[in-house]
């Protein structure tokens, strides 16, 4: 039991310099699935442990995860006691109130995992779950236009198909309750990914490969909707593609902030936007009415919303197709890239030594000149030296004659 608890906090200790995590993820992705997902810089590097650790770490870390999950709805309900009185009294004691209620608690869960657990317990950076201070608005927007644009797209095909009719807009729209339905709604949409996709993931793949912990993960997050009311088999199924396309989202744009508000997004616009049941969940104050066309269950997702229907099948399916080869595009453009940087410091380099080289063979030249310009100047001091002994002697021999 001593290496579980040293496996959970193994976060104290110091991991693997970034040369040896470098060849690691390299060896990790040499082909295989490991060639369409990449591990993001942002997550916590590969552990290199022994052999049997790697085996089992598996089991420490889903306990980890069961941990969590009953921490966050612990927390969930103490946060709930802290808050209900103010917004009852701002918005009345209303199914939506109730609602809202519940999702703003779940910022306590949000704290707990990122502060208590991650930064005491794990000793790790809010930026290792994904929380990047880079573009965050940027990121935070796209994620709603997607939100909004992804289920669209699945109620139009259940439109289309005449499996669902948008009967017009609700009576008594009430725009601050639709406000606050919808901070609520980005706060528990992150609260989900936060745990699931900020924690897990990232905790997960610090000894298995990033493709392991997106299945895993996935399905566990399938699991948590078990007990909502219309849930089926494919209910469960488009739970694991959203899984899995909410996973490929949060690793493709590399933080946290853009799937955090593509799953509050959805939620708010399937729910309190077009009226549509949220995972077996009915809400009032929305926008528009809607209505699910009886015998078309298969298409609409019957009872369970728009979420168990084969329409949110395409749209996710579609999502992680077009996830995986962008991951691909993105990928093969890095490696481009990085074999262009190569190519450009090995032109560097080569023309750095040309110019050595041409420095060298100037530098020879000169020195031969030199040599030579001097030997010349020796052989000239020589001559002119000889001359002037040969007329001293002269000076000499013709004085001696004169006398």
């Amino acid at each position: 039991m001593k290496w579980m608890f040293v496996s959970l906090c193994e976060g104290r200790k110091s991991i693997v310099s970034e040369e040896d995590n470098t060849e690691i993820r390299k060896k990790e992705h040499q082909g295989g699935l490991y060639k369409w997902i990449d591990k993001p810089a942002f997550m916590p590097p590969y552990k290199d442990s022994k052999k049997w650790v790697n085996n089992t770490f598996w089991i420490v870390e889903m306990l980890e995860f069961m941990l969590l999950i009953i921490c966050y709805f612990l927390f969930n309900l103490n946060g709930v006691q802290v808050i209900y009185r103010p917004i009852f009294h701002v918005m009345g004691s209303t199914s939506s109130a109730a609602m809202v209620v519940e999702n703003i608690a779940i910022i306590f869960p949000i704290l707990f995992i990122l502060i208590i657990w991650g930064m005491l317990v794990q000793r790790r950076k809010p930026s290792s779950f994904g929380f990047i201070r880079h573009n965050i608005v940027k990121s935070y927007l796209k994620g709603i236009l997607m939100g909004f644009l992804l289920l669209s797209a699945s109620l139009l095909i259940s439109v289309v198909t005449g499996s669902m009719k948008i009967t017009g807009l609700s009576n008594n729209i009430n725009v601050l309750t639709q406000i606050m339905l919808l901070f609520s709604f980005c706060i528990q949409g992150m609260g989900e990914e936060t745990l699931c996709r900020g924690f897990f993931i990232t905790s997960f793949s610090r000894r298995y490969p990033v493709v392991i912990a997106v299945v895993i993960n996935s399905a566990a997050f399938a699991a948590l909707h078990l007990m909502n009311p219309g849930v089926g088999i494919l209910p469960e199924i488009n739970l694991v593609l959203f899984g899995v396309s909410a996973s490929l989202y949060f690793i493709y744009t590399e933080n946290i902030w853009g799937i955090g508000a593509l799953h509050g997004m959805w939620n708010y616009v399937q729910g309190n936007l077009y009226g549509v049941k949220v995972s077996g969940i009915t809400l009032e104050d929305t926008i528009f009415s809607s209505e699910a066309v009886r015998g078309k269950e298969l298409v609409n997702g019957g009872d369970f919303g728009l979420e168990g229907g084969i329409g949110v099948t395409i749209v996710y399916s579609a999502m992680i197709i077009v996830l995986l080869i962008l991951m691909k595009k993105k990928k093969d453009n890095a490696a481009k890239e990085n074999n262009a940087a190569k190519e450009d410091n090995a032109a560097k380099e080569n023309n750095v030594a040309k110019e050595n080289n041409v420095a060298k063979e100037d530098n020879a030249v000169k020195e031969d000149n030199a040599v030579k310009e001097n030997n010349a100047v020796k052989e000239s001091n020589a001559v002119k030296e000889n001359n002037a002994d040969v007329d001293s002697r002269e000076v000499v021999d013709n004085s001696a004659l004169t006398r």
